[in-house]
């Protein structure tokens, strides 16, 4: 890993790229998770409640915001906590371990389709591929 001081080229790119995917995943999966709440009519805040209650996304989205830190090069008190290494080194085992979870115990109880598959795709493999390479 390069230092947070004069991150390589590559390194920029593959942090660009994994925010913009893990941002994308993660909001792909609200809007569905919204929708899905509304056809079983169920609040929006009851919705909001189950789509936070999975360490997916939990997961994503704290990938997701360390990448906001680094884009933003936030001064503050969270953003300095997200740019450091021990933060990005939990975050990659975290998502890592969503990764082999969903693929090893989860992915045979269901076939998504559509956008859930598309979603799926992105928040269980392409995020955890992208922050491992990003690590």
């Amino acid at each position: 890993m390069a230092s947070m001081n004069s991150p390589s080229r590559a390194e920029i790119i593959v942090r660009c790229l994994l925010g913009a995917v893990a941002w994308a995943g993660v909001l792909l999966q609200l809007i569905l998770s919204l929708r899905m709440a509304a056809s079983n009519g169920k609040t929006p805040i009851q919705g909001l409640v189950v789509y936070f209650g999975y360490f997916t996304l939990l997961t994503n989205l704290f990938i997701a915001s360390i990448c906001a830190a680094y884009w933003l090069r936030s001064g503050s008190s969270i953003g300095r906590w997200l740019q450091r290494p021990g933060v990005l080194g939990c975050a990659t085992t975290a998502i890592l371990l969503v990764g082999l979870a969903y693929h090893f115990l989860l992915r045979e109880i269901w076939a998504p389709q559509g956008a859930q598959w598309l979603s799926d795709g992105v928040l269980h493999y392409v995020v955890p591929f992208l922050a491992l390479l990003h690590w």
